[in-house]
């Protein structure tokens, strides 16, 4: 439940830090043909196949972009890495490329190394839950 509140505080920080400085219209071209409004009809394992990390993400690249940063944010690397390594391969190439895209992001608008803000948050959670 705590990590899920953090998600949804990463998900919206990231709506507004992109209202600042937008990220690459090109992020919205990897997974064009599949955001939908009726994102809530598709399961997990179907929206990963598809190159999304929650179903949610699927509609429009707005929520994708915020899902993928809260997603990464709300895991340490590992635990990221394993759940991106299980998504058959069409899929998690997808996701590979999104989180490209959100970390170059966050280091070119921002400075900041994504993964290292993902080890900090990780070390953060794991104090707060204990």
């Amino acid at each position: 439940a705590t990590r899920q509140y953090f998600h949804t505080i990463q998900h919206e920080y990231c709506h507004i830090i992109n209202q600042r400085k937008p990220y690459s219209e090109e992020y919205g071209k990897i997974t064009p043909s599949d955001y939908t409004a009726n994102w809530y009809n598709v399961g997990l394992a179907d929206a990963n196949k598809k190159g999304f990390i929650t179903p949610y993400s699927m509609l429009n690249d707005i929520e994708d972009f915020a899902e993928m940063t809260s997603g990464m944010l709300s895991m340490s690397k590992t635990a990221w890495d394993a759940k991106i390594n299980a998504i058959p391969e069409e899929g998690r190439k997808l996701i590979r490329k999104k989180e490209e895209f959100v970390v170059s992001y966050f280091k070119s608008e921002w400075n900041i190394d994504l993964y290292r803000l993902q080890e900090v948050v990780e070390n953060q959670m794991l104090s707060v839950l204990q």
